[in-house]
């Protein structure tokens, strides 16, 4: 059953960390004179860089209880909210 909640958070989770890499795409990418992308590909992007960096991993073995696994879904937002920040602070300067 914890498996299973763990799936359907990780689906928003996926979604806001495309939200983030598109909004700092259009913020630093964009200004270079890139295509700007879409959140279809953000989100793609943003999975992709995390299972090249070997962040997204599911451990079979490990016996979290949902607590836990909750904990390790809110940080990953709470990180993805401390990135627009301070990429949005960045931005103003720009």
């Amino acid at each position: 059953m914890e498996r299973l909640i763990s799936f359907f958070v990780s689906i928003p989770v996926a979604i806001f960390g495309g939200i983030v890499v598109f909004c700092l795409w259009g913020w630093f990418v964009v200004p270079l004179h890139v295509p700007a992308i879409g959140i279809a590909h953000a989100i793609g992007l943003s999975i992709t860089a995390k299972v090249m960096a070997g962040t997204l991993k599911v451990d079979l073995e490990n016996d979290d209880d949902l607590s836990d696994t909750l904990v390790k879904y809110g940080l990953s937002v709470l990180i993805g909210v401390l990135l627009l920040v301070m990429g949005y602070v960045i931005h103003l300067f720009m």
